[in-house]
């Protein structure tokens, strides 16, 4: 039914959307652990653009610890469900936030 798909987004967007901030606050491992947990549930649905959403939020958590080689990796998947779903808006803006990303280099 509708209700428990809209009960799973609920779920899924307070987590992805609480996570971000919750990084910004110092916590980082509780961040990403909701930012995973939202994506977990994400993926179970076929919400395309919740779970590119999602992605997005892991991505900006994962930015915030300095994890810019794992955010871009996280914002790519993000762009390619984006892309799947025909939101180009929503891609260009994904492509232009991992654009901003600190090149981190392998030495």
């Amino acid at each position: 039914g509708t209700a428990a798909a809209d009960d799973i987004d609920a779920q899924v967007q307070w987590r992805s959307v609480r996570a971000p901030i919750v990084a910004r606050s110092g916590d980082l491992v509780q961040a990403e652990s909701l930012a995973r947990a939202a994506l977990d549930m994400a993926m179970k649905t076929d919400a395309l653009i919740l779970q590119a959403d999602t992605y997005c939020e892991l991505a900006e958590v994962l930015r915030l610890a300095g994890r810019a080689d794992e955010a871009r990796a996280a914002i790519n998947e993000a762009i390619a469900l984006y892309t799947a779903k025909g939101d180009v808006v929503s891609a260009a803006r994904s492509t232009a936030w991992c654009n901003r990303l600190p090149l981190v280099s392998s030495s």
